[in-house]
């Protein structure tokens, strides 16, 4: 008997081309008490005639209309509305296995875990998947205790993805801490949802099989605008610090993350760089706000307190680049790994 249940919550925004797949792989879930909370972020197109035709179909759906207030924003209002005893998470653009929730149940009931974290694939238009590798190649229950230090380290450093709808939490544990997204942060705001997670939990599962597929396009969430790309490299500044004062409040030895903050902020803001040249060329708007920001005196404190050994030799060439303002370099670079990419 399914006894448990579990909150879904899915927020859309625009996302009418792959809005039915996403809700197919959810209604389709062999575990069955679960009830689908769809946030429309004041979509423009047709996904709210989409949900609606599902709402009318399966009454497990609940469709909840806002105005736009970004991904932490529906997330917010998804956990707010949210009755089960589990919640998890699923953008629009991606689907699930259809025992994702039932061996999800069973492991939280065989290990008594506060929460599970699901592993994925990578899911391309032309049909191929492909299994990202990570740290932990096994099944494995980590006790936050224990391995607490060395888990935010591996977050932080990209070693362990942090993707909020990877996780099936216990309910119960984010209304007690009144854990939220921060709206403020609309780039890598998983990262610190999950770090303020780890400080209010006892442990965690991790799943080694794939049951998650994470959709890419080439139309995909990071798209061509680069005023978008602009914002959020001014945005990720917001996220490092809402970070310090987390990790400040909860670590005593805090002063020791502040080079991994450092090194983390900066290969991100080099990343957009990286992402513009590579989808449309068009770059300058870009790399003028970086050297804009080069000259700031965050950057400049950030660059004298890092540690490239922390990064793959790429990485840290990228931001030994930009520290010696050798920008035009880093452009070729860049483009050649394009074109190498592109030959293979």
């Amino acid at each position: 008997m399914e006894k448990e249940k579990v909150s879904i919550i899915i927020p859309v925004y625009n996302s009418e081309s792959t809005l039915k797949r996403c809700i197919e792989s959810v209604i389709n879930q062999t575990y069955k008490n679960i009830e689908i909370l769809i946030i429309n972020d004041g979509s423009k197109d047709k996904s709210l005639n989409i949900m609606n035709e599902y709402k009318n179909k399966d009454e497990r759906i609940i469709v909840i209309n806002q105005k736009n207030k970004g991904l932490s924003g529906a997330r917010n209002t998804g956990v707010n509305n949210a009755t089960g005893d589990y919640i998890t998470f699923i953008d629009s653009d991606d689907y699930i296995k259809p025992n994702l929730v039932k061996d999800t149940i069973k492991i939280f009931e065989e290990y008594e875990c506060d929460v599970v974290r699901n592993n994925y694939e990578l899911s391309y238009e032309n049909g191929k998947n492909e299994l990202k590798n990570e740290m932990y190649e096994e099944n494995r229950i980590i006790n936050i205790e224990e391995k607490k230090e060395e888990l935010i380290q591996n977050i932080l450093l990209g070693k362990v993805q942090s993707y909020s709808w990877l996780l099936t939490i216990k309910r119960e544990i984010l209304d007690k801490n009144n854990l939220k997204f921060d709206e403020d942060i609309f780039f890598m705001e998983d990262i610190v949802f999950i770090i303020r997670l780890i400080f209010f939990i006892k442990n965690i599962y991790f799943v080694r099989e794939p049951n998650y597929f994470y959709y890419q396009s080439n139309e995909n969430s990071l798209t061509k605008d680069t005023k978008k790309y602009v914002k959020n490299i001014n945005n990720i500044l917001v996220m490092k610090k809402r970070l310090e004062k987390i990790l400040k409040m909860h670590i005593n030895e805090f002063e020791n993350y502040i080079k991994i903050i450092n090194t983390v902020y900066l290969n991100g803001i080099i990343g957009y760089l990286k992402i513009s040249v590579r989808n449309s060329g068009n770059y300058k708007e870009i790399l003028d706000e970086l050297k804009k920001i080069r000259e700031s005196q965050d950057i400049k404190e950030m660059l004298g307190n890092k540690s490239l050994k922390l990064l793959k030799l790429n990485s840290s060439l990228y931001i030994y680049l930009y520290e010696k303002k050798k920008y035009n370099t880093l452009i070729k670079i860049f483009k050649l790994e394009n074109l190498l990419k592109r030959r293979k």
